[in-house]
């Protein structure tokens, strides 16, 4: 089993793992990425380098282990910003969108960015937020999530999300 074998089958295991290919190919650099690679490091590697990937992982895990907290009515909810794929304001209500469930909150678009990391999160709309981690492609008027939805991006925030996106693809969080 070849490298990109094993990262496939990981990447079928475990959605959430980290994977840095290390190699002296760089021909196989586009295949890598299909499977949502963290890193990709040519040969040979050095001690800063190595320093640069741990601490890149490090500040990533430490991202996405964090947790946005929320009420409503009488009950208070905790969700890891990993579970969360996007924000949605309607009206006095915002909706939190996960992969299985929508919970709901009374709290401001200013209250719930003061809970987010702007790091791995997006405004793609007045009234959405995105999860970064979750975003699958941008193109100019939509934004591609892991489940499947689309969802628009108004012009006014177009420059700002392709930005955003790519510091984070890029490991520039």
């Amino acid at each position: 089993m070849d490298g990109l074998a094993v990262a496939r089958e990981i990447r079928s295991r475990d959605s959430k793992a980290l994977i840095v290919f290390l190699t002296s190919y760089t021909k196989y650099m586009p295949d890598v990425f299909e499977v949502v690679t963290f890193d990709y490091i040519q040969k040979p590697i050095t001690v800063e380098r190595l320093r640069l990937l741990l601490e890149k992982a490090e500040t990533y895990l430490g991202m996405t282990n964090q947790s946005f907290s929320f009420g409503y009515g009488r009950s208070r909810d905790s969700l890891k910003f990993d579970e969360i794929l996007y924000l949605e304001k309607k009206g006095r209500q915002a909706l939190i969108h996960t992969k299985d469930t929508i919970y709901k909150t009374n709290m401001t678009t200013k209250e719930i960015w003061e809970c987010l990391d702007s790091r791995m999160f997006a405004a793609i709309h007045g009234s959405f937020i995105v999860n970064l981690k979750h975003v699958k492609t941008v193109s100019s008027g939509t934004v591609c999530l892991s489940d499947g939805q689309e969802l628009a991006v108004t012009r006014g925030y177009r420059k700002s999300l392709a930005e955003k996106h790519m510091a984070f693809v890029q490991g520039g969080m």
